[in-house]
């Protein structure tokens, strides 16, 4: 079909990206605020665009279901047109999976990073408050 093969050719040209997001992504967030901070810029410029990708294949998946389920009334049970079905989609289901678990992973790593963050301005605070009783006991 015409509209897989189109689906192919877009998921061949987003693939560069979506590789290099994930390896990104397969690398240690830094110990040191400063770096952390290039490393959450990093992954949050590629937040959007790995949303839109996801959008994309999400709209790739519904449109082509819609056109490769099998019309009732054949022989067919429901359940082997939804079988046929999720057997046609599976390229496209595997790379709206992909690219959800990629914008999982974005959202976790972001959140991570915050709290990282938040724990070094925590100690920094702490150590730069003025020793009292309360702090000693």
């Amino acid at each position: 079909m015409r509209e897989l093969e189109e689906f192919l050719e877009w998921s061949a040209k987003v693939k560069p990206e979506v590789s290099q997001v994930s390896v990104i992504l397969s690398e240690k967030l830094s110990d040191e605020p400063a770096n952390l901070i290039k490393d959450l810029q990093e992954i949050e410029a590629w937040n959007a665009r790995m949303g839109s990708l996801l959008a994309q294949a999400d709209s790739w998946l519904d449109r082509y279901k819609f056109l490769v389920m099998p019309p009732k009334g054949d022989s067919k049970s429901e359940a082997d047109r939804k079988l046929f079905t999720d057997n046609e989609v599976s390229p496209i289901r595997l790379m709206r999976d992909t690219l959800e678990n990629i914008c999982d992973a974005i959202r976790q790593r972001l959140i991570l990073g915050e709290s990282i963050l938040s724990f070094h301005k925590q100690q920094y605070a702490e150590r730069k408050a003025p020793i009292t009783l309360d702090r000693v006991y």
